[in-house]
């Protein structure tokens, strides 16, 4: 009995990590010139050069002329490599929010959690037929950084 019941905790465990274990990322840190305002969560930052850096496995630094912010992350893998380093925004509503952060010739990226602020705008644009969406809109990184950081 304590076996079988051994193993089952065992199971349960090893499924567990295998749920919570992300992609690992090559992207540490990389320069962004942001042409236009965004948003992640509940920090507003204005246009202007920002520098973005891993902080841990699930942590973004984003350090502006206007202070800094952590954001949340996890990594993800794509069979299609970007050919060049760059930040991508989603526009929502009037609004552009950081989504992704891809270093050039990487299998893997960074995908920033959807914050409860971005979820709010998708359901405001979805009752309101949103004509000044945008969609995706990508920025060039530059001065980027590439390790094994796991995550």
């Amino acid at each position: 009995m304590k076996k079988t019941i051994f193993a089952f905790v065992l199971a349960a465990l090893a499924s567990l990590s295998t749920l919570t274990a992300g992609a690992q990322t090559s992207f540490t840190s990389g320069k962004a010139t942001v042409p236009f305002a965004f948003n992640y969560g509940n920090r507003h930052f204005e246009p202007g050069a920002y520098r973005l850096a891993v902080v841990n496995e699930h942590t973004l630094m984003i350090r502006g002329a206007n202070g800094l912010a952590m954001a949340m992350y996890q990594g993800e893998l794509t069979r299609r490599p970007s050919t060049v380093s760059k930040a991508v925004f989603r526009k929502i509503g009037g609004r552009y929010y950081l989504t992704e952060i891809w270093e050039a010739r990487s299998e893997s990226y960074v995908s920033m959690v959807e914050t409860r602020q971005q979820k709010e705008a998708e359901r405001e644009r979805e009752t309101a037929s949103a004509v000044n969406d945008l969609g995706r809109v990508e920025v060039a990184l530059t001065e980027t950084a590439a390790q094994g950081v796991g995550n």
